[in-house]
Order: structure tokens, then C-alpha cells, then sequence
């Protein structure tokens, strides 16, 4: 099935070749405006499940990924009052592709930002950037920043970040 967001309504073809319109789903009260940057994300990665920003008066953080509701809408929780910088919109929307595609994902980024061995055996370590998904959302974030940003993976394993091959991978996932 293919999906094309058009306003609140979601057109989806069937395999048969028919238009269906669905009602898209209805964020709670709390969406943050900066959503519309996930969506404007889903139009570059058809593979990128609907989403939205929640407000939270408690979150320290910048942002985080909150899983996806029954529907598969991914949710992401933002501090009240600090609006998500398009890094941080792209991360949470990496974390969003993982759980929406499966594990195998990991495996398709592992063999394209060619890194060392496979995420299975890759040690680890004691930071951040070592956990294999934290590097893929990473990497997503980094399409926002400019040349020479120095992302997770690059630091974990001293593989250059490629920015051409990056793109076309994410947006080649279905």
C-alpha cells in the first residue's frame, strides 16, 4: 500500500490500483507545532510512520522517541517551550524507523555506512554513540546539520560519515 498525506486525510492505494481516503490520526491537544518538520520528514522517507511532538512539562531532555501508539503513529515528547531543532526532529524520526520497519533495518544501515562487522557483534561501549540505534537516529539528525558534523558512528568506529549515501538510504527505505 502506498500512503500520501494531503492535509488531515491520508489518500492510500490499494494494491488493486484504488484511492481510499482514511482520516489521518487525531493528535492529542498537546501537539506541538514543529510537527509539521516530521511531516515535512515523511514526504523525504516514505517508510517514516506518521507522527507527532507532544509537550511535556516535565522533560529535561530535547527530545524523545516515546514509541509508537496501536495505530503506529510514532510519539515524541519535547520540553515545554523549547521548540526541536530539525536535528532533533530527524533523530526522534530515525528511532520512529526502527521500530516501524523491525530490526532488519539496523542490518541494511549497518552494510551501507559501512561499518565494521555487523551491529550483532559490534562491542559496544560506554557512551552514547555506541549503541548501534542511537547511530542510526543519529545519522538521520546529521542530514540537518552542515558538511563536517561529526556523527555517533564516526565517533564510535572512525568510519567517515558519507552524506550522499546516508541520504539515499533513508530515503530508499520502504
Amino acid at each position: 500500500m502506498i500512503a500520501v498525506m494531503a492535509l488531515s486525510w491520508i489518500l492510500t492505494m490499494t494494491p488493486g490500483g484504488e484511492t481510499v481516503p482514511v482520516r489521518a490520526p487525531t493528535p492529542p491537544e498537546n501537539v506541538r507545532e514543529d510537527s509539521r518538520m516530521w511531516w515535512e520528514l515523511m514526504k523525504m522517507i516514505p517508510a517514516l510512520p506518521w507522527g507527532y511532538f507532544q509537550e511535556k512539562d516535565t522533560w529535561a531532555g530535547s527530545g524523545t522517541f516515546s514509541g509508537l501508539d496501536p495505530n503506529g503513529v510514532a510519539q515524541v515528547n519535547i520540553r515545554r517551550g523549547a521548540p526541536p531543532s530539525r536535528f532533533t526532529v530527524n533523530h526522534e524520526a530515525g528511532h520512529a524507523l526502527v521500530a516501524a520497519l523491525g530490526p532488519q533495518v539496523m542490518d541494511t544501515y549497518w552494510r551501507a555506512r559501512g561499518l565494521p562487522g555487523t551491529r550483532q557483534d559490534w562491542p559496544g561501549g560506554p557512551q552514547q554513540w555506541h549503541i548501534p540505534e542511537e547511530m542510526f537516529a543519529d545519522d538521520l539528525g546529521a542530514l540537518a546539520e552542515p558538511p563536517g558534523y561529526v556523527a555517533y558512528a564516526e565517533r564510535a568506529t572512525g568510519v567517515p560519515y558519507n552524506r550522499a549515501i546516508m541520504d539515499a538510504l533513508y530515503r530508499g527505505l520502504r
